[in-house]
């Protein structure tokens, strides 16, 4: 989260998530992607055996798309 996820995600998708940071003037959006990203991979991660494996799941986040995963993440329904 130091780097606000530059070099992980594609480069239109972190100048989306850098124009939400500004607009709302407020880093915490990065807390709430970096919970996102670990909801929308959590069945992956719930399978690995070993620490690489996590790594291996959590390591290309480039074809993740920010707006979606933050809507989804935000503004769910549970039934």
């Amino acid at each position: 989260m130091v780097r606000a996820f530059s070099g992980y995600l594609a480069t239109d998708q972190l100048l989306l998530l850098w124009d939400r940071i500004l607009g709302y003037n407020s880093l915490e959006i990065l807390a709430v992607l970096a919970a996102a990203v670990f909801a929308f991979r959590a069945v992956n991660l719930m399978e690995v055996t070993s620490l690489a494996a996590a790594e291996a799941v959590l390591a290309d986040l480039s074809t993740l798309k920010v707006m979606p995963l933050l809507q989804i993440f935000l503004f769910a329904t549970v039934t």
